[in-house]
């Protein structure tokens, strides 16, 4: 008498990817995420994002780059793993989830950077995901600004690409920019020049 076969066939109502983090308890660590067209080209996040989870994590989207960053109170938790998701608050999709790890002992044996591939409503995009700094344009990510006082960041030693995220928003060109907005410098020693600044 011949054994069974397992035919049994797996499809899925959300095809977001997996993928597993890990942190270590009670330290910092950061990772970026490159999101790149099939056809090389940068694929711009133009919405707005959520990383979803039982313990926080700043979120930072500039162009085609999602920073995840987490401090060391951040990581103490009580819980060793934790469901993660990365959500596009706008079309309500998720498109990373999986397992996050939140060790004091062994960590991921992965490779400092990888590549995985999402369908996004039938676009295929690549991301690479790897050390935050390493990237392009990451190293001009120079911190937080209170905007409040409804100027822009920076001083005579900023350059072209220093960027900041507003914790607390302001009045700056003509309009109302709220927190999370990230203030780019388009040119050496911008100063307080509109014309010298894109807020997005």
């Amino acid at each position: 008498m011949k054994g069974n076969i397992n035919m049994s066939k797996r499809v899925t109502c959300d095809p977001a990817k997996n993928l597993d983090l890990y942190f270590r308890k009670r330290r910092a660590g950061s990772k970026e995420f490159i999101f790149k067209n099939s056809d090389g080209t940068n694929h711009n996040l133009t919405d707005t994002f959520e990383f979803r989870s039982g313990f926080p994590v700043d979120l930072t989207v500039l162009d085609n780059k999602i920073t995840f960053d987490i401090d060391e109170e951040q990581s103490d938790t009580k819980n060793d793993s934790y469901f993660w998701e990365l959500v596009n608050t706008v079309t309500k999709r998720t498109w990373l989830c999986g397992t996050s790890y939140l060790t004091q002992g062994n960590s991921a044996e992965e490779d400092e950077q990888i590549t995985i591939t999402i369908d996004l409503e039938g676009e295929t995009v690549e991301v690479t995901i790897n050390e935050a700094g390493s990237g392009e344009g990451t190293e001009h990510f120079k911190g937080t600004w209170d905007a409040s006082g409804d100027t822009f960041p920076g001083d005579a030693d900023t350059v072209a690409g220093d960027w900041w995220v507003f914790t607390i928003g302001g009045t700056l060109d003509g309009g109302d920019w709220p927190a999370k907005t990230i203030s780019t410098a388009l040119t050496d020693n911008p100063g307080q020049d509109t014309d010298n600044w894109r807020l997005h």
